[in-house]
């Protein structure tokens, strides 16, 4: 998935059409959520959605808090959450720049998080625990602390 803002980049946005993106409109919540339906029965179908829950990038590793959207999203497809953990992307292309530099980017892929038998009621705890886990990874990994009020953030984020 992708914000909608992407498609309209020359050549990033018709390739990505092609590749199959969904593409969604962070500002029509009602859009946003047909985008995560269309999501959901993909994943349903067998097809795997990367969704990153901080909604941006930003100037340094520390985790943001999350958007509700992504967890609704694993909710409707019944569908675990791998929770991924990302570093090194700022040395090799900080935001706001579009100089890529070489560099190494390490992933992280986590134990899943079940979402089977949850619903809609059950968001902000799947949330939680998806962020919970990526903190401490990025602290016992990285060194990298994120203030704990981050959580109770996360839990306020609009869907």
């Amino acid at each position: 998935m992708a914000e909608s803002e992407l498609r309209k980049i020359p050549l990033f946005g018709f390739a990505a059409e092609c590749a199959g993106i969904i593409f969604i409109d962070r500002d029509n919540r009602k859009a946003a959520f047909e985008s995560y339906k269309v999501a959901a029965a993909e994943v349903q179908r067998g097809r795997a959605v990367i969704v990153c829950p901080e909604g941006t990038r930003g100037y340094d590793y520390h985790l943001r808090p999350f958007k509700k959207g992504p967890f609704v999203l694993a909710i409707a497809a019944q569908a675990p959450i791998v929770p991924t953990v990302v570093y090194g992307t700022r040395e090799v292309m900080r935001k706001g720049s579009f100089r890529v530099r070489s560099g190494v980017v390490d992933l992280h892929f986590l134990d899943p998080v079940p979402s089977a038998g949850c619903d809609y009621e059950h968001r902000g705890e799947l949330m939680t625990t998806v962020w919970t886990r990526m903190a401490t990874e990025l602290r016992d990994r990285y060194g990298v602390t994120t203030d704990e009020r981050s959580i109770a953030a996360t839990g306020e984020r609009q869907e």
